[in-house]
Order: C-alpha cells, then structure tokens, then sequence
C-alpha cells in the first residue's frame, strides 16, 4: 500500500522493489543513513570525581534507630502509628498547652470587663458634665490613647 515512499524507508519497512531504487534490491533513498555508530569513548568523556579516590556511600533505605531515640527517650517507630487513645488520654498528655488557652482566656475576659467599667464611668462622666464639643471628642479619644499607651509602657518593661 506505501511500498516506495520515503516514510517506508525511514522507518525501516522493507518496500516491494520498484523501478526506482534499483531492479530487484531494496536501496534506500539518498540523505537517510542508518544509525551510525557511536564515537569510542575517551578517557575525556569519563566522568569525574571531584575526589578520585572516594568511592559512592553505601545507601542504606532503613532509618537509623537513634533517630527515633532523639525524639523522646521512649518514642519508637511503633508508637507513633497508635490510635488508640481517646479525647481525654490527648488532652492530658497536652495540659500545658490547655493551662496556657486558659490563662490567655482569662486574660481577654479581663481585659474586656475592663472595657466595659471605663466605658460606663466615661460615659457617666460625659454624661453629667456640660462639656463643648471639642472636650467631649478630647475625652472620648483620650480612652484609647490611655489603653495603647498601657500596652506599650507594659511591653517595654519585659
């Protein structure tokens, strides 16, 4: 069906002899050579080392048991695969951790009641005063001028 063409030759399918290859022997066309065969290798092409007398390192696949070891004094390969434990046995191992989301609980609590007193006795301040406009603004910013500076005069003491 393709006997002759050029793609039958270079992909190396033997094609029927025709009249224009020659009578009777298949002859490629001319510009498509075989593969030719690759250059001697040299001492050039050799790879190198940057120390000739060091050898590749031996791989070894299985990690090395005081890996394990500097994790925890009792932590093996074993260990870490157990799932067995439940909501308490976790939250017990981890009870500093809760210690400090309570402490810092507390601590947001606090400082919102906080809040809530200065706000009540500006306000009853404002309240029972005859302030102009211009005092009443000067107040009412002097609550959160007096809470960053707190904080800032807190942060540069530890």
């Amino acid at each position: 069906m393709f006997e002759g063409t050029d793609l039958n030759a270079a992909y190396g399918y033997e094609a029927a002899p025709t009249a224009s290859y020659g009578q009777g022997q298949h002859v490629p066309p001319p510009g498509l050579m075989a593969n030719p065969p690759p250059p001697p290798a040299t001492a050039l092409d050799a790879p190198r080392s940057t120390a000739p007398h060091a050898t590749p390192p031996e791989v070894s696949y299985a990690p090395p048991q005081h890996m394990y070891a500097q994790q925890s004094a009792t932590a093996a390969p074993a260990d870490y695969a157990q799932t067995s434990d439940g909501f308490f046995d976790r939250l017990g191992r981890k009870k500093w951790e809760v210690l400090k989301l309570v402490v810092f609980s507390l601590i947001i609590l606090l400082a919102l009641s906080a809040d809530n007193v200065a706000k009540h006795y500006l306000n009853g301040y404002i309240g029972a005063s005859f302030l102009t406009a211009t005092q009443e603004l000067l107040v009412r910013l002097s609550y959160p001028v007096a809470v960053v500076l707190l904080i800032w005069i807190i942060k540069a003491s530890l």
